[in-house]
């Protein structure tokens, strides 16, 4: 199968893995996966936490990035953040912020009303490991608000503002776009993991509002025709990302795929485990499906100097473009 060459661009905010030819209306981007807290210019795992390191690590979508990252050599954009959730959370509005979890007043922004997220502690800036466990927080030390502004600046606008170009590039070119926003959380952290047992992904779009659900429709019969179980608009429905960016009636589509941990990784050691490749190779076969499909719905040709992909890799030919 062909090998497209692809560009990596790194900028403080995000890394932006660029096809050479984009051959579908496709983008996937991973907002939860690093580990990464900019004030000390080291990961976390030398970050003065305030809890034990594997309540950290539990916070970040760990091996999205790589579940995903061979994609752009096939002609379908990667997205991915350089900060840790917990730092900024990119999946939350920028006025998810509660009086409790900050330190000092707000004189500048506004807090958004009823917020559960961010009353709980699991807001724009996290302050809580868990919901319901009060006594385990990440950090002592509530930012300010001056010091919440300059990680907006610094870092959530620029995602936010390139993610949307890329939507802006895929209209331009196609008519339509499908954003695709990578997550994954524990099943066996939640209450309802006896009701759900045996799920594998789970599709959000805001309970129909950001995608068009025949795309819904068939990114979950790509996935079912592999042998996964998925779950649509249940429980983990779509954040910001997806209802920012979702606006089908624009011909702009987003949608929130969230992988159950248990299937790709030990939530212990956190380390993948021997389904991570089944994972990545289901990723990238409903990549090229969509892809197909979109191309049609499109009636837009793919390029004949890059291939779909049928399956991830994990080697690619690119060249390094920093701080573009």
């Amino acid at each position: 199968m062909h090998q497209g060459v692809f560009s990596t661009v790194i900028t403080p905010a995000y890394i932006h893995h660029k096809p050479g030819n984009l051959v579908a209306p496709v983008i996937l981007e991973s907002p939860h996966h690093s580990l990464y807290f900019p004030d000390t210019l080291t990961t976390c795992e030398h970050f003065r936490l305030a809890c034990d390191m594997i309540h950290a690590l539990r916070q970040a979508d760990l091996h999205v990035d790589r579940i995903i990252r061979s994609l752009p050599r096939h002609g379908i954009p990667v997205l991915e953040a350089t900060t840790a959730r917990s730092y900024i959370d990119l999946n939350r509005a920028p006025n998810s912020v509660h009086p409790d979890h900050i330190s000092g007043s707000l004189t500048q922004i506004t807090p958004a009303t009823d917020d559960f997220y961010a009353e709980v502690g699991l807001g724009l800036v996290r302050t809580r490991a868990y919901f319901g466990c009060d006594n385990i927080r990440i950090i002592d030390d509530a930012p300010t608000e001056n010091e919440i502004l300059a990680r907006l600046d610094r870092y959530w606008y620029p995602y936010h503002a390139q993610l949307e170009k890329m939507i802006d590039k895929n209209i331009s070119i196609f008519g339509e776009s499908v954003h695709i926003s990578c997550h994954s959380f524990p099943l066996s952290c939640m209450r309802e993991q006896n009701d759900l047992k045996g799920h594998t992904f789970f599709i959000g779009t805001a309970d129909e509002t950001t995608a068009d659900p025949a795309i819904t429709d068939f990114i979950i019969a790509s996935l079912e025709s592999m042998g996964f179980r998925v779950a649509r608009n249940h429980i983990l429905k779509g954040q910001e990302l997806v209802k920012r960016h979702g606006h089908p009636q624009e011909g702009r589509h987003s949608l929130q795929i969230e992988i159950v941990r248990e299937a790709y990784m030990d939530c212990d050691t956190c380390q993948p485990h021997e389904g991570f490749e089944s994972i990545q190779q289901a990723l990238s076969r409903l990549t090229a499906e969509l892809g197909d499909f979109m191309r049609n719905r499109c009636r837009t040709p793919a390029p004949s100097s890059a291939a779909m992909p049928d399956r991830a890799q994990t080697s690619a030919h690119h060249d390094l473009i920093p701080g573009q």
